[in-house]
C-alpha cells in the first residue's frame, strides 16, 4: 500500500513519526505480521505486510479508513428524519466527506453535527447536534472487549486527568439533565470517527470507566479496540496504490533460510543420535515435539514467519538440544557413582532444572523487551523466542523426563560415547 495523508481541509501533509507508530501498533497488535511501515521521500507512506493474502489486504484497508478519533460531547439537539437533499433539511452533506448544518440553522460555534449510527449500506437519518469535544482518545488508558445488557461493547479506562475531567463532565450534563435543572438535554454522545456510536442519558456521574454499546460485530469490536489501543490519527491516510504481488528474491531468501533450519536440525538428530545413543533418542524426541507446539502455536494466531522469526526458531532449537545436553551429562556424572540408572535420572533432572530455568529465564527476559520496544521484524522475533523458550520449558523437562523414564525402562545403565 502506498498512502497520502490529508488533514481535515483536505490537505496534503507528510507522515511523521507520530503517525508511523500509531500506524504499526494498529497493523500489528500483538507482533504476529510483521509488517514493515517506511516513510518515503515525498512525505508519503507505504506499507508491506509479508504474507498477506488478499483478506489481509481488505483489512489492512479498513485500518486505513479508520482514524480513531474517540470524542465525548453533549447532545444539544436532535434532527430526527432528515432526508439529506432535501430543501428543508437541516443537515447537507460536505462534498469532501461527513456532515454540516444548513445554511440557516442555528448553531455555537464548535458545534457538529454528527450521523447516528446505522448498519453497512444504509443511509444516515438521525442527526445530533453536538457541543465541543469535552473528552477525546488521548484521555483512554485501555479498552477491552465486554458484553453490556447482552449486546457486544467496549469498555474505556481513563487516564488520571481523563477520569477527572470525565467526572466534571458527567456531572455537570447530570445536573442540567431530567435528573437536575432539566435545562439540557443530560445526554453524553460518545463518537468515532464523525459517527455517534451512543448516545446515553446520565443518570450518575461517572468517573474513570465506561462503555460504548451498540449492535457490533465482531469485526468493528476489534477494530474499535485496536483504535484506541494504537491511538488515535490527526489525519486521513488516503489509499493511492493497493498491489498484491508475490515473492520473489524474498522467497529464494526464506527457502535458503528453511533449508538451513531444516539441515541444522537433522545434523543435531544424528549428532545426538550417535553421541548420546538411547539418550540421544529422547533428546530427539523433544526436538520433535517442541517443533511441532512451536508451529501449531504460531499457526493459531496465525503468525506470519519471516527471517527474524526463522532466526527465533532455530535459536529455540539451540536452547532446546542444550536443555538436554545439561540433563544427561548430570546423569553421566551420577551414574559413575554407581547408584542405579532410575537414582541418576531423578538426580539428573533435578539438579539440572534450576540452571535449565535460569538459562530460559534470563532469554525469556531479553525477549520480553525486544517485544515491548521493539517494532516489526524486532518485535516479531522477540515473540517467537518468546514462544519457543515456553514450549522449551514444557518439551524439555516434563516430555523429556516422561520419555526418559519410558526409554530406559527396566534397564540398569545406559551408554554414552
Amino acid at each position: 500500500f502506498i498512502c497520502q495523508l490529508r488533514d481535515d481541509n483536505g490537505v496534503k501533509v507528510a507522515a511523521n513519526d507520530e503517525v508511523m507508530s500509531v500506524l504499526r501498533g494498529r497493523l500489528d497488535e500483538r507482533g504476529l505480521t510483521e509488517p514493515l511501515v517506511t516513510k518515503l521521500s515525498n512525505g508519503d507512506v507505504q506499507v508491506v505486510i509479508p504474507g498477506g493474502s488478499r483478506a489481509d489486504a481488505a483489512r489492512t484497508r479498513k485500518v486505513f479508513e479508520d482514524t480513531g478519533r474517540l470524542e465525548f460531547r453533549e447532545v444539544l439537539e436532535d434532527y430526527p428524519y432528515v432526508q439529506l437533499g432535501a430543501t428543508d433539511a437541516k443537515v447537507v452533506a460536505k462534498a469532501t466527506g461527513g456532515y454540516d448544518f444548513a445554511p440557516d440553522v442555528y448553531h455555537n460555534r464548535g458545534d457538529i453535527v454528527a450521523p447516528k449510527r446505522v448498519d453497512p449500506g444504509f443511509t444516515p437519518t438521525e442527526f445530533l447536534r453536538l457541543g465541543k469535544a469535552e473528552l477525546t482518545g488521548k484521555d483512554v488508558k485501555e479498552a477491552h472487549q465486554t458484553l453490556n445488557q447482552g449486546e457486544q461493547a467496549v469498555s474505556i479506562t481513563f487516564t488520571a486527568p481523563g477520569a477527572t475531567r470525565n467526572e466534571q463532565f458527567t456531572t455537570r450534563l447530570h445536573q442540567t439533565g431530567s435528573f437536575g435543572s432539566n435545562s439540557g438535554t443530560g445526554r453524553l454522545g460518545i463518537l468515532f470517527d464523525g459517527v455517534v456510536q451512543s448516545d446515553p442519558r446520565v443518570i450518575n456521574p461517572s468517573h474513570e470507566q465506561c462503555s460504548i454499546t451498540g449492535h457490533f460485530t465482531q469485526d468493528e469490536i476489534d477494530r474499535l479496540r485496536t483504535s484506541l489501543r494504537a491511538g488515535s490519527l490527526t489525519v486521513v491516510p488516503e489509499v493511492i496504490s493497493e498491489r498484491f504481488v508475490g515473492a520473489t528474491l524474498g522467497a529464494e531468501t526464506v527457502q535458503r533460510a528453511m533449508f538451513a533450519m531444516i539441515a541444522s536440525f537433522f545434523a543435531i538428530v544424528l549428532f545426538m543420535a550417535v553421541y548420546y545413543r538411547r539418550l540421544g533418542n529422547v533428546a530427539n524426541l523433544c526436538l520433535a515435539v517442541t517443533a511441532i507446539l512451536i508451529f501449531a502455536t504460531l499457526s493459531i494466531f496465525s503468525a506470519t514467519i519471516t527471517l527474524p522469526g526463522l532466526a527465533g526458531l532455530v535459536l529455540s532449537i539451540g536452547m532446546a538440544v542444550d536443555t538436554n545436553i545439561l540433563v544427561f551429562e548430570r546423569i553421566r556424572e551420577e551414574l559413575r557413582e554407581q547408584k542405579g540408572l532410575p537414582y541418576a535420572i531423578d538426580r539428573g533432572y533435578d539438579r539440572a532444572f534450576l540452571t535449565i530455568l535460569d538459562a530460559h529465564l534470563t532469554t525469556f527476559i531479553t525477549a520480553l523487551i525486544l517485544y515491548y520496544i521493539g517494532s516489526g521484524p524486532v518485535k516479531g522475533f522477540g515473540l517467537t523466542l518468546m514462544v519457543g523458550i515456553a514450549i522449551n520449558m514444557f518439551s524439555g523437562i516434563y516430555v523429556g523426563r516422561m520419555l526418559t523414564e519410558w526409554l530406559c525402562r527396566g534397564r540398569e545403565t545406559v551408554t554414552m560415547a
